[in-house]
């Protein structure tokens, strides 16, 4: 890519609203259908163009590439849902192959039969990684062989294509964009097949700017090649102030960066003074402020029932991905549950507190909520207790979940368990530069205060964080 000018961002340091500066000055030289903003995720593409559309009196069909990198190639090839690898597909290939296969994957591999495919998609995207990732774990290269060898065989029979496809399909038949102006951000997260997509589709391209942070790349597991990154060609921009993390916050995120050993030394300044670290030896010793937000993050999603079941303890509502503590349907059915045993209630509301009563219930008049509705025995206590203090049910400032599921995110606390499974324990000596990223991610996610909460396990963060109080 010609005219190159890459942009490091650390955290906190208003990448976002700096590439809406620059393409603020594009835009008075070159009409929006000439400019392409691209992304790692829907999210990160999304929150581009919603701040465009805020910021320039622009119609949205007028950014016709502001889109993920699959999505322009999915456009650009001219597919439809239709067209792709569907949940049905995966049920039909896994009955097929006598195996289980639900086409999703996270590093824990729950369902083990997906680390075949997870290896063909990651051999597609980069072979690199792969070639470590699979000397390193021993892998049966004949059964992935055969699962390769019959994916392909299923793709081709019912003339299927899977995101993968997308890029090697739009490279195939060397689509160029008629654009003038490129912007790619989130850049640390590209897998090396998407950077060559990017490399011919920008390439008509006469400037082209690369935003990201090295220290944030935390998907080299899925492929992201953080060497073409870093080996970019081009003016070097860094943005040189934090206007999340405070004094103490970023001299602690610091150290941890200190010992990643292919990086980019970025230097940059705090938002203000303060900021603070504590440690603790269990959740069960930390008290929450219902006027703050915090971050409950831990490593593994293995763990992140020991948060639950602690703000459940101290009736707390909290989310968890997409899903909240309380759930709608269940108050809905509690607060309504006499008025249904009484036949006082619209049929459709009826039929919403019916869906909820215990399969084998037949006669309720004499029963209470807790005793006819379908809600598991911890959950009861949890609802109960909720009702008995007359805790109000308001939108939750309190978010569990893993370290990857908060990049890009900020909370005014951040609680980080230090307990990791035994695979990432070992990745912290094979993959070391991998590991630190993703605990470096967590800790720069806090405004006010990091909360380090020790291992209750065998394998932990510990031996790094040791390093890093020295």
């Amino acid at each position: 890519m010609q005219n190159t000018e890459i942009i490091f961002g650390a955290p906190g340091c208003g990448k976002t609203t700096h590439l809406l500066n620059i393409l603020e000055k594009e835009l008075q030289t070159h009409s929006p259908d000439k400019i392409a903003f691209v992304s790692f995720t829907k999210q990160g593409a999304y929150e581009g163009l919603t701040r465009a559309l805020e910021k320039f009196n622009i119609e949205e069909d007028q950014f016709k590439y502001f889109r993920t990198i699959h999505s322009i190639c999915f456009k650009e090839l001219r597919k439809t849902k239709y067209d792709m690898v569907s949940r049905q597909d995966y049920l039909k290939f896994s009955k097929a192959m006598n195996m289980k296969f639900i086409g999703y994957y996270t590093e824990e591999f729950y369902h083990n039969d997906d680390m075949y495919l997870y290896m063909y998609f990651l051999k597609q995207n980069n072979y690199a990684m792969y070639k470590q990732i699979r000397d390193s774990a021993q892998q049966n290269i004949t059964k992935l062989k055969h699962v390769a060898l019959n994916y392909n065989r299923y793709k081709s029979q019912y003339k299927k294509s899977d995101f993968t496809d997308l890029l090697s399909q739009a490279i195939k038949k060397k689509i160029i964009l008629d654009i003038e102006v490129a912007i790619i951000d989130e850049a640390q997260d590209l897998t090396t097949l998407q950077w060559e997509v990017c490399e011919m589709l920008f390439a008509g391209a006469n400037k082209v700017y690369v935003a990201g942070d090295d220290d944030q790349a935390i998907y080299e597991w899925t492929g992201a090649d953080i060497n073409y990154f870093l080996n970019l060609e081009g003016h070097r921009t860094i943005l040189d102030k934090s206007w999340r993390l405070k004094t103490n916050l970023l001299t602690f995120a610091k150290k941890i960066s200190s010992l990643i050993e292919n990086r980019v030394d970025k230097d940059f300044r705090a938002v203000e003074e303060g900021g603070t670290i504590k440690h603790y030896n269990t959740i069960k010793n930390f008290k929450f402020n219902d006027d703050e937000t915090y971050y409950c993050l831990a490593r593994n999603n293995y763990y992140l029932k020991r948060y639950t079941t602690e703000l459940k303890k101290q009736l707390k509502i909290f989310k968890t991905k997409n899903k909240y503590s309380v759930d709608p349907d269940v108050m809905f059915a509690i607060n309504n549950f006499k008025r249904y045993k009484e036949n006082h209630l619209l049929d459709k509301d009826a039929i919403k507190v019916k869906k909820m009563l215990k399969k084998d219930i037949i006669e309720i008049s004499k029963l209470e909520w807790y005793e006819a509705l379908s809600i598991s025995e911890e959950n009861i206590l949890y609802y109960r207790q909720l009702i008995q203090n007359n805790i109000e049910i308001v939108e939750p400032k309190i978010f569990v979940s893993t370290i990857h599921g908060v990049k890009g995110g900020e909370a005014d606390n951040v609680l980080l368990l230090l307990d990791i499974t035994k695979v990432i324990y070992q990745k912290l000596y094979t993959l070391s530069d991998s590991e630190l990223r993703v605990l470096y991610v967590a800790c720069t996610r806090a405004k006010n205060s990091l909360h380090i909460i020790y291992a209750e396990t065998k394998h932990s963060y510990a031996e790094v964080f040791k390093e890093i109080l020295k």
